[in-house]
């Protein structure tokens, strides 16, 4: 498939045999740092548009604590407070969700519909409006959705405060950090984590790639903000065990997506989770270091993972690497999941693809695979 990478108006990459007019993937890197990503899938029967906001330099500290998910809430309302119901009437659905390293806007509609998906993004982009009696409503909001964590979820973020401490801190946030909020420290907050240099739109379905960039780039900032976010890195944690009252997790942190060991750690989870009746596996697509949860709804999961033996280990091989090149590919399949993961990813690093998770997962070595299920055993072979 061919690829066309551009920064401003500069060609970087060309696409192997395929002219500017009929490439179905385009990526344009602004001059502001922003960057538009767009795909034709001509056999898509609706498109998704996708805004998508770094975390980089508005990490969760205990300061901030679940401010980002606060400052996610009020801005899907939009500027009225009625942008869902404006699209739902359009046929196209908001969804909005806030990760460790990205916050993500998702509309999804009939292809005709993408002037009206981009001008919901216009309005995602505008300068908060809220008051605290709109900030205590979504504090109970908030309060009721946190009520409604699965198991696996809160065995997820359990292991996350184990493996990597204060670094770990759940975007979620909780009633504490909620309340901590004003219309002053969530729009600082909203103007740093929308720097131009974190932005980036994505946008996949039956669309002409170039009509589609020519669009998103008009709503995104044409010059760099003045402060450059924080480009730091987590510190890669440790493994982790998890265990309460719903169920049992083992975890085992990664260096990163692009990562040999990310990939062997993925076929791993995959691979023990699939032998589990009610197994779980959680992983968010990152490029720092990040963590891959193994659990079961019931408990003993990490006795029976020290209780494997070489031969076991080895007859996952196959499966594993087999289960996580299908995690990858299904992502890719729909104009949803495929605008979420490259916009998510390209949010994070501009050179970050799918294609370099498939390509770690195709060269996987059973050698690879054994040190990955080591990790989930605490490193012990």
């Amino acid at each position: 498939m061919g690829w066309r990478v551009t920064v401003g108006a500069s060609v970087l990459a060309i696409c192997a045999g395929v002219t500017a007019q009929d490439s179905p993937r385009l990526r344009t890197i602004l001059p502001s740092g922003s960057i538009v990503y767009a795909e034709n899938m001509p056999q898509a029967r609706y498109l998704s548009v996708q805004l998508v906001a770094s975390a980089s330099g508005v990490r969760e500290t205990a300061e901030s604590h679940g401010l980002r998910h606060m400052l996610e809430h009020i801005l899907a309302k939009g500027p009225d407070k009625s942008l869902d119901l404006r699209l739902e009437t359009q046929g196209l659905f908001l969804t909005a969700e806030t990760h460790r390293d990205a916050m993500i806007f998702s509309i999804v509609g009939p292809t005709e519909k993408l002037e009206l998906a981009l001008a919901a993004v216009r309005d995602l982009l505008q300068p908060l409006k809220t008051d605290a009696a709109e900030i205590q409503r979504e504090v109970k909001i908030l309060a009721e959705e946190l009520a409604l964590s699965s198991p696996s979820m809160r065995m997820s973020k359990a292991a996350w405060a184990a493996s990597y401490g204060a670094e770990g801190l759940d975007p979620v946030g909780n009633v504490e950090g909620w309340s901590k909020a004003t219309p002053e420290k969530l729009e600082f907050l909203r103007r740093r984590h929308f720097a131009a240099q974190n932005l980036v739109i994505s946008i996949c379905g039956n669309l002409d790639v170039d009509i589609a960039t020519r669009a998103a780039r008009a709503l995104l900032p044409k010059e760099r903000d003045p402060f450059e976010p924080d480009p730091s890195r987590r510190t890669i944690g440790r493994s982790a065990n998890i265990s309460e009252a719903n169920g049992s997790a083992r975890a085992a942190a990664c260096p990163g997506w692009d990562d040999p060991e990310t990939a062997a750690l993925l076929a791993a989870g995959l691979a023990l989770s699939g032998e589990r009746d009610q197994g779980f596996m959680i992983y968010t697509p990152s490029v720092m270091p990040g963590l891959i949860t193994v659990g079961d709804h019931q408990d003993g999961i990490g006795a029976w993972i020290d209780g494997l033996n070489p031969a076991q280990i080895d007859g996952m091989f196959g499966l594993g690497r087999a289960a996580a090149d299908a995690w990858v590919r299904r992502k890719l399949e729909s104009p949803e999941t495929n605008a979420h993961l490259r916009g998510f990813l390209y949010a994070q690093n501009r050179e970050a693809t799918p294609e370099a998770m498939l390509e770690n997962i195709r060269s996987m070595t059973l050698v690879q695979f054994r040190a990955a299920i080591a990790k989930f055993r605490g490193g012990k072979n």
